[in-house]
């Protein structure tokens, strides 16, 4: 949005905007009412809500329902460990994954375009919500080539707290390095859809491709991420 506000409603908005930023409003709390808005700033409520609606776009306030409390965004929470393995090793009992869909893809056209040069069909897809103290932080897609037996690997994982690393393992195909391409940018209509944003978020994400390999060097994975960039805050690590 332009900083050089034309409307009340957007100086409204820019002036709780800054505030939420520098943590006048603290993380997590709960976010005053419209009717104390407009007792401060003397305005109708339409120009209030309109501030309102800008910042849940923005995923500054996350909006829970008409009756429910509306609730100043959570601090971005940080990988206690840097990255390394799963994402329920980085951060314990606090993550929980919903997996949306584990299957064989035995046509290529069910593989994206994208990552069809280096898949073959048929394919394992692993697909999972992830969630830190029950909030929806990323969608993980992960794609396992065919080298690997993917119906051993599928029936390993459909068992009661069958993981995908540590099932791979027990193939023989233990992940020990991987690489990464990282973007950041502005949430697609899809990827606010699968993050359960709001229509017209402007919230920012974070956009992973990461290839997993075993200790030979073969790919065990190729695995898509989308992260929202203000609740998750990324550590790295490397070794010279």
């Amino acid at each position: 949005m332009d900083e050089k506000p034309k409307t009340r409603w957007e100086q409204i908005y820019l002036e709780l905007r800054d505030q939420i930023i520098t943590g006048v409003f603290q993380p997590g709390s709960e976010f005053p009412t419209n009717a104390e808005f407009m007792r401060k700033y003397d305005v109708h409520s339409t120009t209030i809500q309109s501030a309102i609606n800008a910042l849940i776009n923005d995923g500054l306030v996350l909006s829970q329902g008409k009756k429910a409390p509306r609730i100043v965004r959570k601090a971005p929470t940080r990988a206690r460990y840097y990255r390394k393995g799963g994402f329920s090793s980085e951060f314990g009992n606090v993550s929980s994954k919903n997996i949306l869909a584990l299957q064989i893809l035995q046509k290529k056209e069910e593989i994206p375009e994208s990552l069809q040069q280096e898949l073959s069909s048929p394919v394992l897809f692993y697909h999972t919500e992830q969630f830190l103290n029950q909030e929806l932080v990323a969608v993980s897609k992960a794609y396992i080539p065919n080298h690997i037996p993917i119906r051993k690997l599928h029936k390993l994982m459909k068992q009661a707290g069958g993981s995908l690393y540590g099932s791979l393992e027990y193939l023989g195909f233990k992940p020990t390095s991987c690489e990464e391409i990282v973007t950041c940018d502005f949430a697609t209509s899809d990827e606010r859809k699968e993050l359960r944003l709001p229509k017209n978020s402007n919230t920012p994400v974070v956009r992973i491709i990461r290839k997993t390999f075993d200790a030979n060097k073969q790919l065990v994975e190729i695995c898509p991420l989308v992260y929202r960039a203000d609740l998750y805050e990324f550590a790295y690590q490397f070794d010279f």
